[in-house]
């Protein structure tokens, strides 16, 4: 055992007791990491979900419940949890996240990405760190040809985790040209000044997340809330 301090983000909170609680931690040096945190609804030691911080725990080699000494929490990433815009995109990833990632599966790169959310850019970065996770865990496809029959793809359709062409597949998920446009760009990394409308942000959305849920066989929540905030 050992008492260590990382930068990270609680995503999940189970309440364990009247005053202790279970949460979910994405840390910088450990990745995910579950805290055992006592006192954690009393006033002077509120728990806040998504807001970033340095959580002082204790590393535990023998069990994967970690005991929580304090977390020091970053304001100046205060519009992560007072934006609900950002709050639900932060939502949708984590849940991701917490199905496709291993406990201590350490991933710097995406801790990065994600600090890097903000009013300006969270139309294309939720679609960017989708498709970044993806390729580290090794489940994206591109974007550019069918599976069936190899044609260049103008239009995808997502029909039991594959990309087909129109001509191929008349029933599934079709997703229009201008999202499959805007998946591929994201594929080949030409995606940081390409401005999205939020339809076509949310209609591109469904496409990943439908297509992780075919891969996974598991439900990601949050779309839905970020549909009726207009």
């Amino acid at each position: 055992m050992r008492r260590v301090v990382s930068e990270g983000i609680i995503y999940k909170i189970i309440k364990y007791s009247d005053s202790s609680a279970i949460a979910f931690s994405f840390l910088k040096d450990y990745g995910k990491v579950k805290l055992f945190i006592n006192k954690a609804f009393t006033k002077k030691k509120g728990l806040n979900k998504f807001l970033p911080g340095e959580i002082d725990f204790q590393k535990k080699d023998e069990s994967d419940l970690n005991k929580c000494y304090g977390i020091k929490y970053d304001t100046s990433k205060s519009h992560f949890i007072e934006n609900p815009e950002i709050f639900i995109r932060l939502n949708i990833v984590f849940n991701i996240i917490d199905i496709l990632y291993h406990d201590e599966e350490q991933d710097e790169a995406l801790f990065k990405y994600i600090y890097s959310l903000n009013e300006r850019n969270m139309s294309r970065w939720t679609i960017y760190i989708i498709n970044f996770i993806l390729k580290k865990q090794g489940i994206a496809k591109s974007y550019d040809f069918c599976e069936k029959c190899g044609e260049n793809l103008s239009e995808v359709v997502l029909q039991n985790g594959i990309f087909s062409c129109r001509k191929c597949e008349d029933y599934g998920l079709h997703l229009s040209k201008e999202c499959t446009k805007i998946l591929q760009k994201v594929y080949t990394q030409e995606f940081k000044e390409l401005a999205i409308s939020k339809e076509n942000e949310i209609l591109t959305l469904e496409f990943l997340l439908n297509y992780i849920e075919s891969v996974t066989s598991k439900k990601i929540k949050g779309l839905s809330v970020l549909k009726e905030l207009g």
